[in-house]
């Protein structure tokens, strides 16, 4: 697990998209997989598009879990 961001108060969009741009994006490879919630600011298009841009896979809440068991052998 990489990268790391301490904010004081809450996220919006315009943090978020800073996050992903400044701190996501230069640990991303191919391949890595950047796990989201459905929190309101994880759907902004622009940071979704730069993290598929670095070849990263999305996962969001109950999809990755779904994935997370059925590539496991832990029970979920």
């Amino acid at each position: 697990m990489t990268a790391s961001f301490v904010h004081e108060g809450a996220i919006n969009g315009e943090i978020f998209q800073a996050y992903v741009e400044q701190v996501v994006m230069p640990t991303l490879s191919p391949g890595d997989i950047v796990v989201l919630d459905n929190l309101s600011t994880h759907k902004i298009p622009s940071a979704r598009k730069a993290i598929e841009l670095a070849g990263a896979q999305i996962w969001i809440g109950k999809y990755f879990i779904n994935r997370f068991c059925k590539s496991t052998t832990k029970i979920c």
